[in-house]
Parts: structure tokens; sequence; C-alpha cells
């Protein structure tokens, strides 16, 4: 039942145009940035959506991979990253072993999945 509430309730705060980017990730609406986990990606999970608070609207991007950035953060699947220059903060997707994956870059380190790796 509380699934059943939480679908509600983000339905209604996301209007029906919206479900496709609830899907995706990041969610710009009403001046604010929101990051939702999807719609239990048929599983029957329930949808959890967090409003980021810190982030900066006007230049708040959508990235590849489930990466995000503005004028003062990175984010990956909604959580800021550490230790990351925004400003040269870039995102190119790989393929290895027949995996795509992204990799985040900045002036000086490299990041998968959020983390930072040494080089």
């Amino acid at each position: 039942m509380k699934e059943l509430y939480i679908v509600v309730i983000a339905l209604h705060l996301f209007s029906c145009e919206l479900i496709e980017d609830i899907n995706m990730g990041y969610i710009k609406r009403d001046q604010k940035i929101y990051w939702s986990n999807g719609l239990g990606g048929g599983r029957g999970g329930s949808i959890h959506i967090d409003t980021l608070y810190e982030a900066d609207y006007s230049s708040f991007q959508k990235m590849k991979g489930y990466y995000a950035k503005d004028k003062n953060h990175v984010y990956f699947r909604g959580c800021i990253v550490k230790e990351v220059d925004s400003a040269s903060f870039e995102v190119k997707k790989e393929k290895n072993d027949n995996k795509i994956i992204y990799i985040g870059k900045d002036k000086h380190h490299f990041f998968i999945n959020g983390i930072l790796k040494q080089l």
C-alpha cells in the first residue's frame, strides 16, 4: 500500500509528460532538481525521488551514464562526487569486453561509477 501512495504522489508531482524523465534519473521541474531511481525497473520495486538541494538549477545539465553537473558539483546517481572539478568534467563512453561503461574525467582525475580511480 505504501508503494501505491508513493506512485500516486509522484504522478501528482510529475505530470504525465515527465514519466519518461523519471525513468532517466534526473528531473528538472519548478526550479528544482530531482533524482529518481526509476519506476521499479519492472521488478515490483517502488519509485524513490530525492530533491538535490545543493544543485544549481540554471547551470544543471544531464550527462551520459547517470552523471550530471552544475557550476559547483558533479553528481552520480543523485549523489555529489567528491574531489572533482566541475568546470572541466566530461563523460566518455567506452566499450570494454562488450560492455559499455561511462568514464568521468576532469583535469586531474578519472571516475568510474562516481568513484575516484587512481591512474
